[in-house]
């Protein structure tokens, strides 16, 4: 007895609930990101610390990737710190 394959149907509709449960993670992972960044400019802000003017050295520091960072704040760090300040 072989197994019966699916239909074409059914496949879509499997590849279209695992997209959209993996778009799902995907922005609870972004959401914990920008809250990651947002804390550690609030968190330099109180302490009064030398705050990294250059947006990779502070990626760098808080350990996200360029690129992401630009993704979450298209506005730059500029954006980043105000968002920071509510």
């Amino acid at each position: 007895m072989s197994k019966i394959p699916l239909t074409k149907s059914k496949r879509g509709k499997n590849i279209a609930t695992n997209r959209a449960t993996k778009n799902t993670v995907g922005k609870k992972e972004e959401i914990m990101e920008k809250e990651k960044i947002l804390r550690f400019i609030r968190k330099h802000k109180e302490k009064k610390h030398v705050f990294p003017q250059d947006e990779d050295k502070m990626c760098g520091k808080i350990g996200i990737l360029p690129h992401k960072f630009r993704r979450l704040f298209p506005g730059g760090l500029q954006q980043a710190i105000e968002e920071a300040a509510g």
